[in-house]
């Protein structure tokens, strides 16, 4: 019996290792929803804005098309909140829509606030 044996070595390697690559894991999958939630955010306050800038549209049509964008997911669909205001800068006028999220990181018991504002350029003023 050899006292340099080395088979032990690649479980102790394992069970130290496999927690670490756990986390790792887990931690990748929670960014990659966090971009994605981020992602559909923006797209539904520019789509918003647009719409509601148009010459024949109202702001009531921009909000619908935003709620529209964020019912592709789930969790955005019922609990983003959605807001339009009306602004004039340097004498043009914009429409401003931004569209707020509360995004829950459960292992770690934590909220990040999401929030994606855009504005468009109100036709209505031409």
């Amino acid at each position: 019996m050899s006292f340099n044996s080395s088979r032990g070595s690649s479980v102790v390697d394992f069970v130290l290792v496999a927690p670490l690559l756990i986390v790792v894991f887990v931690a990748a999958t929670q960014a990659e929803m966090f971009l994605a939630d981020k992602s559909t955010i923006s797209s539904a306050a520019i789509a918003g804005a647009r719409n509601a800038s148009m010459a024949d549209a109202s702001s009531a049509k921009g909000v619908a098309l935003a709620q529209k964008i964020l019912s592709g997911k789930k969790d955005l669909s019922n609990s983003a909140k959605i807001s339009v205001s009306r602004e004039q800068t340097s004498g043009v006028d914009f429409v401003r829509m931004t569209v707020e999220f509360e995004f829950k990181i459960p292992w770690i018991d934590q909220v990040v606030h999401i929030s994606s504002t855009s504005r468009a350029l109100d036709e209505k003023s031409l």
